[in-house]
């Protein structure tokens, strides 16, 4: 009733015009439901097999994947094993630390009983050089005091007759007698 004019009442429309419209509209219809219905054949005729085997292969892949996930250990953890985990590896590491911490004190025990004794050897060595120049002085102090007095002395207490004294001298002139 569009090709109609908008002002014209039922009665005033010739019968024909409106046969002629209401023909149109029912052909418009037809052809939309002839559309409808072809569309509906061709959907019920359709061979789904290849998009249900596309959806069936996305499920499988997609419950093969949640599977994966679910043996996944960050799944499967709760914040209580977490936080348990998290407490014993805090634990040894504080062990290890502990172990090298006793271990570089060891060290520096061994280190420095070493340096004492290096220290006392080096001290015991001065010590023994300053006992023997103190021994050689000694020593040569009483080697000259032995040639100074003990010659004078033994020559006063052999006899006369031995000739030591003279003998010495010729010595020490070089001269044989």
């Amino acid at each position: 009733m569009d090709d109609l004019e908008p002002d014209a009442t039922p009665d005033d429309v010739p019968l024909e015009q409106a046969l002629e419209a209401v023909a149109r509209r029912l052909a418009g219809v037809t052809a939309a439901v002839d559309g409808f219905a072809e569309r509906q054949q061709d959907l019920l005729g359709r061979d789904y097999s290849e998009d249900l085997a596309l959806i069936h292969q996305s499920c499988e892949d997609l419950r093969e994947t949640i599977d994966a996930l679910a043996q996944k250990p960050a799944l499967v953890l709760t914040p209580e094993m977490i936080g348990r985990q998290i407490e014993m590896a805090g634990r040894q590491v504080r062990k290890d630390a502990d172990l090298a911490l006793a271990a570089v004190h060891n060290n520096l025990q061994n280190a420095i009983s070493a340096l004492a004794t290096i220290t006392g050897s080096v001290r015991t060595v001065k010590r023994q050089n300053q006992w023997l120049a103190g021994a050689a002085g000694f020593t040569l102090v009483l080697g000259a005091l032995g040639g100074c007095i003990v010659l004078p002395v033994i020559d006063w207490v052999v006899p006369e007759g031995w000739l030591w004294p003279e003998k010495r001298a010729m010595s020490a002139l070089r001269r044989g007698g």
